[in-house]
């Protein structure tokens, strides 16, 4: 590829995950790219992104971290999906750029122990949407997402080593609209302090084996209007229409899909 003049109005590229593939420099002709997938080694060929907003990245054992100075050329980014990232791969420097960010999702991170590393949204105060996904050693949010008054829908999904929801979560309750908890196999239980998220209008609880009961504030969550639960045996139960134990506690909630 000896130049990409052939392409000015091109908008979507890509380059999937092959890391050996070699890029020229592309931003000086392609100033109407918006959405970009790539590996990380691709990243480091592009630079001057000012116009994308949908960025895709796959990081590689041979490049692990975006360079702040391309960072700081995302400030119109509001879309981010990373890839088997880890606590370097972002530096909190170059985040600070990400003011535009709505939507961060966190995949098969499975270097990321404990809890998210600290700085990574502190700066992202325009944040909607956050979903981690398979990020094994995943258990906790930092207390940072109080920074986060725009956060409305929160996905995790096949986080092995869950065994309650993170704390940290209670800080947005005045805000989060939508839950989404899947795949999280050592979930005990759902905390009552969960009857604080009155904004709350849609629960999804799927393949939470562990969680046997809803929180008895639930009633009060006037605001809900969608819960489904499946793969819950005990929980599907108890949420039987007119006989479970938790109906009296749902029943006020319009549309429900418990155990289909």
């Amino acid at each position: 590829m000896r130049s990409t003049e052939a392409f000015p109005n091109l908008e979507e590229l890509d380059i999937g995950w092959f890391s050996s593939l070699a890029l020229p420099p592309l931003s000086t002709s392609l100033k109407k790219l918006n959405k970009l997938k790539c590996g990380s080694l691709n990243l480091a060929s592009l630079s001057k992104l000012e116009t994308l907003t949908d960025l895709t990245v796959h990081f590689t054992n041979t490049c692990k971290c975006i360079t702040v100075e391309t960072l700081q050329s995302l400030a119109n980014l509001k879309k981010l999906k990373i890839w088997e990232a880890d606590e370097r791969s972002l530096p909190e420097e170059g985040m600070r750029a990400l003011k535009s960010l709505t939507s961060l999702s966190i995949n098969y991170c499975r270097k990321l122990m404990g809890r998210l590393p600290q700085g990574w949204r502190r700066h992202l105060t325009a944040l909607e949407e956050l979903n981690i996904f398979q990020c094994d050693g995943v258990v906790e949010l930092p207390d940072e997402v109080k920074y986060l008054k725009f956060l409305r829908k929160v996905e995790f999904k096949s986080l092995p080593k869950i065994v309650y929801l993170p704390k940290a979560l209670q800080h947005l309750s005045s805000s989060l609209q939508s839950l989404f908890l899947s795949t999280l196999p050592e979930l005990s239980s759902l905390p009552e302090w969960l009857g604080d998220f009155t904004c709350l209008e849609e629960l999804t609880i799927s393949e939470c084996p562990k969680v046997k009961s809803l929180p008895t504030r639930i009633r009060g969550m006037t605001n809900l209007q969608f819960m489904l639960v499946m793969e819950c045996p005990e929980l599907e139960r108890r949420c039987e229409r007119e006989h479970g134990e938790d109906w009296h506690n749902i029943q006020h909630i319009p549309h429900m899909y418990i155990g289909h």
